[in-house]
């Protein structure tokens, strides 16, 4: 079409830029996602951290069920309802320390002269990922009904405010590090995430039943152990696995190649 536009057959049209029928374009939607999933490093720690935490976030309906209910703290149905209020509160007070974050980002891309710096979006990410199997510790171990309700409640305002904090970071850096391709990274995050959801409470009974209150929420803790170090090493390598991806590559190519444009014409000042 541009070709017939401008009148010149023999314009070269990039082969991202040329028409797609609907059959190519489906099928894309379809395998670009699963693609993410199994070469991007990235997508791979981002579904990670997703699936875990949604997976909890369902699963805590029936561990609360449990521990606060007539076999724990014996609390009535709209009781352990209430219970939630912690992690209310937590997911609430969320944004409130997100503004710290998108000071912290502004800064950063101030600094580098308006250039993208998806790594800038993990400052508040990295002290979450240590509270968030910090406060699932603190939960597991005051379950006992000898130590006041109260106690695992404000531990779960602690998860709370992880869980926003770190759900908020790896959709951030996901859509910052791939731009044009986020929602094909983020409907790979997204099956992940909500595998998770749909599989975890099938073994939440069984895993609080037959544990204990206190080892099953152990067990649960020290898998967030494992995810502490996502952060930490996209902070340090994330620019270097972007570069060596084909789809994230491209826009950093491309924010460089503004940079430079803008500096040669004149046109861009450093703010």
């Amino acid at each position: 079409m541009e070709r017939k536009r401008i009148g010149n057959e023999n314009i070269e049209v990039p082969d991202e830029m040329k028409s797609r029928g609907p059959k190519e374009l489906f099928k894309v939607a379809l395998t670009r996602p699963f693609r993410f999933l199994g070469t991007e490093a990235i997508i791979v720690f981002a579904a990670l951290y997703n699936g875990y935490l949604y997976g909890l976030s369902f699963l805590f309906n029936a561990a609360f069920a449990l521990v606060f209910g007539p076999e724990g703290h014996g609390f009535t149905i709209s009781g352990v309802g209430l219970a939630f209020l912690g992690i209310f509160v937590g997911i609430s007070f969320g944004p409130i320390t997100n503004l710290w974050q998108e000071r912290y980002y502004q800064r950063r891309i101030r600094d580098a002269n308006g250039k993208n710096v998806p790594e800038a979006r993990l400052q508040m990410g990295k002290v979450a990922a240590i509270i968030f199997p910090l406060s699932l510790f603190w939960f597991a171990w005051t379950t006992y009904q000898t130590v006041h309700w109260i106690v695992p409640i404000i531990a779960s305002a602690f998860w709370g405010w992880s869980f926003y904090t770190l759900i908020l970071m790896t959709y951030i850096y996901t859509e910052d590090a791939y731009k044009v391709y986020s929602a094909s990274a983020l409907a790979g995050i997204g099956l992940v995430r909500n595998l998770a959801g749909g599989g975890f409470p099938l073994f939440a009974n069984q895993l609080f039943e037959d544990e204990g209150y206190q080892w099953a929420g152990t067990i649960l803790a020290f898998l967030a152990v494992v995810l502490v170090p996502i952060p930490f090493i996209l902070e340090k390598y994330g620019e270097r696995l972007r570069l060596k991806s084909p789809w994230a590559r491209e826009q950093v190519e491309e924010g460089e190649s503004d940079e430079d444009t803008a500096d040669a014409d004149g046109t861009v000042d450093a703010v």
